[in-house]
């Protein structure tokens, strides 16, 4: 079962004391600890700049909560490395529409 495999393997990367470890023992919090924490290869820092804007634009009132919901989702579900552009799509298209 999917799960339990997920459980053992949490179980046995969670250090006993997070302060003191062994970092050859927990390599993924080793990686954590310094940064090199592995990716899935998107370009988390557009993904990320994106989201700060569909967050503004949703706090300023410009997106309802149902067209910030859609968004997030896209842009989340999206593999695209260009999230960016693709928001600035929509913006373009939302204007277009009124």
């Amino acid at each position: 079962m999917i799960v339990s495999g997920v459980l053992e393997f949490a179980i046995k990367e969670v250090p006993p004391d997070t302060d003191e470890y062994d970092p050859e023992q927990y390599p993924l919090w080793a990686a954590a600890d310094s940064g090199d924490a592995p990716t899935d290869g998107r370009n988390t820092d557009s993904t990320d700049d994106a989201l700060s804007t569909l967050q503004e634009r949703y706090a300023s009132g410009e997106l309802n909560d149902a067209e910030f919901e859609d968004k997030v989702e896209r842009l989340l579900e999206s593999d695209r490395d260009d999230a960016q552009l693709h928001l600035e799509e929509d913006s373009v298209m939302e204007e277009l529409e009124k």
